[in-house]
């Protein structure tokens, strides 16, 4: 090419440059803006790409940070408020297509007929007696193991431990025995199912809000292909590997009893049902339903856990009060009988009320992205027409004043009980930690009843102080995790 020819190619490329610079002025190339709906500005053809990658390890704040400057319940594809209609709502295609991989077409990524099967195969576990008996059993036992194992060394030997992970794996253990009738045991060993399920979650949100990151990661992968480090191909094989045995397990066990089939066995019920196509379900469906159930039954309390505990540890006052309400309803030895621990759980609303003030402050689900099914009009008058993706934004819309007013910041238990000393219920477009309308959480009530039972058990007989120096930060994940986790000091009470 001679020198001429090279000089008016880029004398061309910088015409056009300028001329799409000069249409897209502060926004991606091709991307719109949607008439009466505020944004923020970017930069020409880029948009807000460089400004999100910055703030990537800080998404839920930095879209909070968004909503205050622009003063609003709406922008872009960004949502507080979808309620009333939830019910016009899908899991979007962006969402499913990213994590399909990890869950297929499980109850978490799936709508329609699929989803409703599943739905209703699950809810068959979910009733007072297995709350009881079954599943405080389970919570007692695990709390025990936890106890002996780790708290009381850490107590006697004065040494820090991981408070997070320790939920990730009691919750594990409970969740894996409940629901699929395995002993995994991980509070007592190392098991690589767990590092390798968090690592392709942290994959893929990444790649979900940070298109880029893929392309990036594979990159990283392939330069540094003689490290220890896995790769998501290894992490992902090392996932299916533990499910399936899981699966081959219970094939190759003789049928269960009558009473048993109908207490908490979870994969049983899958076993014996059908799918939307009539058929029974294969293995790998059978393996989705796993991986849904244990990202919704594991990781969603073990994240509430420790951030419950966080705000314990920061606010002496509520430790107090809620020591208070233990010494009223948790006599020496009531875990011996779990009827009676489920009923003095179910009348201690200060600890519930402590329990959904974490939950407003640190959904477990931090955003939730979804799609039109329909034209509708959101309660804030936002148009939103069919096939639109909007995320849904719990942790912004709980810390936001125009939602919460003056205080929404601020860590008030009180805000949920009433001056006759009831709880408060908050409309449900309001409080949506538990997700709303037709996929409402299904597991909100053993959820509830596990971080209680837990919280009671332990603060009753451990105090636990912040390890100096040791800084707790969000991880951006599905769900709101602690990026580096959470050392801390435990002292027998």
């Amino acid at each position: 090419m001679s020198f001429f020819s090279l000089k008016s190619s880029l004398l061309a490329l910088t015409a056009i440059a300028g001329a799409l610079a000069l249409k897209y002025p502060d926004r991606a190339l091709f991307d719109e803006h949607r008439e009466n709906v505020p944004h923020p500005d970017g930069l020409p053809i880029l948009g807000s790409l460089l400004t999100v990658s910055k703030n990537k390890d800080r998404y839920f704040e930095f879209l909070l940070e968004i909503y205050e400057q622009l003063d609003t319940l709406t922008f872009r594809s960004s949502s507080l408020t979808i309620q009333p209609n939830f019910s016009n709502y899908n899991k979007s295609d962006s969402f499913k297509d990213t994590f399909h991989n990890f869950l297929g077409d499980g109850i978490f990524n799936t709508d329609g007929e699929n989803w409703r099967l599943q739905r209703r195969t699950a809810s068959q576990i979910f009733h007072v007696k297995n709350f009881q008996t079954e599943f405080s059993s389970i919570f007692v036992r695990h709390i025990q193991v936890m106890s002996g194992h780790i708290f009381d060394k850490a107590a006697d030997l004065s040494q820090p431990i991981d408070f997070h992970e320790i939920m990730l794996k009691f919750t594990m253990d409970t969740f894996v025995e409940i629901a699929f009738g395995v002993k995994i045991d991980s509070l007592l060993k190392q098991v690589e199912f767990a590092e390798s399920f968090d690592a392709i979650q942290f994959h893929n949100f990444r790649s979900l809000v940070f298109p880029l990151h893929t392309v990036t990661n594979k990159i990283k992968e392939t330069l540094n292909f003689k490290s220890d480090k896995k790769t998501i191909a290894q992490h992902m094989s090392i996932v299916n590997a533990f499910v399936y045995d899981i699966i081959k397990e219970r094939r190759s066990q003789p049928e269960k009893t009558e009473e048993a089939y109908f207490k908490t066995d979870l994969l049983l019920r899958f076993m014996k049902a059908k799918n939307s196509k009539g058929n029974l379900y294969t293995d790998e469906d059978l393996r989705n339903s796993i991986l849904n159930f244990i990202v919704a039954g594991r990781d969603t309390s073990a994240q509430t856990l420790s951030w419950f505990f966080y705000n314990v540890m920061l606010y002496p006052r509520i430790e107090n009060e809620l020591l208070d309400e233990i010494i009223e309803f948790i006599p020496d030895g009531i875990e011996n009988d779990t009827v009676k621990l489920y009923e003095a759980i179910q009348e201690m609303t200060y600890s519930h009320a402590v329990l959904y003030e974490v939950l407003r402050l640190y959904p477990a689900v931090p955003g939730n992205r979804k799609q039109a099914l329909k034209d509708d009009v959101l309660p804030d008058g936002t148009v939103v027409y069919k096939g639109d993706e909007i995320t849904f934004q719990p942790f912004c819309q709980g810390r936001h004043e125009k939602v919460w007013g003056p205080d929404a910041k601020e860590f008030k238990p009180e805000r949920w009980i009433s001056e006759k000393g009831d709880l408060i219920k908050m409309d449900g477009g309001k409080f949506v930690a538990f997700h709303a309308g037709p996929r409402v959480c299904l597991g909100q009530n053993m959820a509830t009843l596990e971080i209680l039972i837990a919280m009671v058990l332990l603060l009753k007989n451990y105090k636990f102080r912040s390890f100096p120096g040791h800084k707790v930060e969000f991880s951006n994940q599905v769900t709101l995790s602690m990026k580096n986790g959470m050392k801390v000091y435990v002292e027998k009470r």
